[in-house]
C-alpha cells in the first residue's frame, strides 16, 4: 500500500526534475548568418586561418609545430535577459569534420579577442575574435556557443 501512495510522487518528482535541469535550447544556423536561442543571439562576422596571432605585448602567438589557428570574429547579442554572461570564450566550442571538439585558445593578450560581459542588459552586444588551435589538417564543421542555458550551433 504504502508503494502505491509513492509512486505517483515518484513520478512527480521526475517530471519537475526533469523540467528544470538540463534543459538547453538549440538552434542551427548556416555560417554568417544570425541565430538566436533563448536569451542569446550569435552571429560570425568572419572565419580564417592564421598562424600566429597580434598580441598587445608586441609579441605574436604562434601554434605548436603541425597545427594553425582558426580564427572567427563573432557577435554575441544579449536579446532579452537582465544580467546576462555574454560573449565568455569558454562558452564556445569548434568540431572539426572528423568529430574532434576543441575549446577556444586561451590567448587572452590579442587586442581584437572577444571580451566577456559578465552582467549584462537586453540589446547588449560584444563583438570580438575566438581563436582555436587545431591540427592543419583538421576541417571545422561546426562552431557551438552554450552557456548552459542556451546553445547556438553554426554549420560551417
Amino acid at each position: 500500500m504504502p508503494l502505491k501512495k509513492a509512486l505517483p510522487l515518484l513520478f512527480i518528482g521526475a517530471l519537475v526534475l526533469v523540467a528544470t535541469c538540463g534543459c538547453t535550447t538549440t538552434t542551427t544556423q548556416n555560417a554568417n548568418n544570425s541565430g538566436s536561442s533563448g536569451n542569446i543571439g550569435v552571429k560570425i562576422n568572419s572565419q580564417q586561418e592564421a598562424y600566429q596571432i597580434a598580441s598587445t605585448f608586441g609579441t605574436a602567438t604562434t601554434p605548436q609545430p603541425g597545427d594553425k589557428y582558426v580564427v572567427f570574429n563573432v557577435t554575441c547579442t544579449n536579446n532579452n535577459q537582465q544580467n546576462q554572461a555574454l560573449g565568455d570564450p569558454l562558452f564556445f566550442k569548434l568540431t572539426c569534420k572528423d568529430g574532434t571538439d576543441y575549446q577556444a585558445t586561451a590567448w587572452t593578450t590579442d587586442p581584437n579577442a572577444i571580451q566577456t560581459i559578465q552582467n549584462s542588459n537586453p540589446g547588449e552586444h560584444v563583438s570580438g575574435n575566438v581563436a582555436f588551435e587545431i591540427p592543419q589538417n583538421s576541417v571545422p564543421a561546426t562552431l557551438t556557443y552554450n552557456d548552459g542555458l542556451n546553445s547556438v550551433v553554426t554549420n560551417l
